[in-house]
């Protein structure tokens, strides 16, 4: 009989973490590591498979996917250093149309882009003190530095707004009168980098230098998560928001990551065993909300030889583990899920039973 327990004992040992690993499955959307201008689709227990989703014409820098719907919004670099970053949308519904410029060059360096379920696409600007100064005045508002919404309403049924009065200066930077130029509304000036809209867009959350912020979007109450951290992001009900921390010591450095509950902001768990990672590029929580899955990299950008690194831990704490670690030499530098668990109503209701499903026919 003990033999018998010893055997089940030793085989639960290999079994176990095979199971963990397959806990983590879902649809992927990623940034070609060697292709900057294709996204790519996979799921994650068939990555042999993965399949060319969308060229865009210019590079991504960075993208988000509209969970359980249809729109990708990427983060555009050009190749002349002088234009700004754009934002331009996909609709993957109509994957053979052209992507739809939604920015137009009207803002000076946009370094976070975030597509809610909604969707309501929100953005990051920012602007050097000494052009802040100089652009007091503009009567427009819209390039200083703060977060930016386009609502869901401009992304789904555009309109072309009647042309405002343009100076000037701006005569070849605002888009003629018959382009779909949506809608922008300052939500808070702000110096940020990284921003997320709860999925039912009731807070927003974004990092500053003097901390982690939530804004409740309906009452505008502003609340300080913590006086540091970086890159909230919130579990797939909302319920939870994610904040990772440099910690530094006489032994070396860490990270530690706070999970905290939303809109209390009580803290929920401290996760700490982190390997010594150089940094965290990207942090998103798993579709079914039990793991918190962090991206790293080693290397430096601009000498072209950067290996990146995706770890899921399970957000109550636990060992992590790699995921899309299979498919390219130096890894994927961005990825992001196509659906997560319903959690509030989203309309039309059967939405998702079809959308991405085309992709695969």
């Amino acid at each position: 009989m003990k033999h018998l327990l010893k055997c089940i004992c030793l085989s639960l040992v290999f079994v176990l973490p095979l199971t963990t690993y397959a806990e983590l499955i879902g649809e992927v959307v990623f940034l070609h590591p060697d292709n900057p201008n294709e996204l790519w689709i996979t799921d994650l227990t068939d990555t042999d498979n993965a399949r060319l989703l969308y060229q865009q014409t210019h590079p991504i820098r960075d993208f988000s996917v509209q969970k359980n719907g249809n729109y990708i919004a990427t983060l555009t670099k050009y190749s002349d250093p002088n234009k700004p970053v754009d934002i331009y949308l996909i609709d993957t519904d109509n994957i053979n149309d052209p992507e739809r410029m939604m920015t137009h060059q009207r803002f000076h360096k946009i370094l976070d882009v975030h597509l809610s379920q909604k969707p309501d696409l929100i953005y990051t600007n920012f602007l050097p003190a000494i052009t802040e100064q100089k652009n007091k005045h503009d009567k427009l508002g819209r390039r200083t530095s703060g977060i930016y919404l386009i609502c869901n309403k401009e992304i789904v049924a555009p309109t072309v707004p009647p042309q405002p009065h343009i100076p000037q200066a701006l005569e070849n930077i605002i888009p003629p009168r018959d382009v779909l130029s949506p809608r922008v509304s300052l939500i808070k000036g702000v110096v940020t980098e990284h921003l997320e809209l709860s999925p039912d867009s009731k807070y927003l959350a974004y990092d500053t230098p003097e901390g982690v912020y939530l804004i409740n979007l309906e009452t505008r109450q502003v609340l300080r998560v913590s006086i540091d951290g970086r890159l909230p992001t919130f579990s797939p009900d909302g319920t939870k928001l994610a904040v990772v921390y440099w910690r530094a010591g006489l032994l070396g450095f860490w990270y530690d990551l706070d999970v905290y509950d939303v809109p209390s902001l009580r803290h929920s768990n401290t996760i700490v065993n982190f390997n010594n990672h150089i940094e965290f590029k990207d942090m998103k929580w798993s579709p079914d909300g039990r793991y918190v899955v962090y991206t790293t990299y080693r290397g430096a950008f601009w000498e072209n030889n950067t290996t990146y690194y995706h770890f899921a831990i399970p957000y109550t704490g636990g060992e992590p583990i790699r995921i899309l670690d299979d498919m390219f030499e130096n890894g994927v530098p961005k990825f992001d899920w196509t659906h997560v668990e319903e959690v509030f109503p989203v309309e039309p209701k059967n939405r998702l039973t079809t959308l991405w499903g085309k992709l695969k026919q």
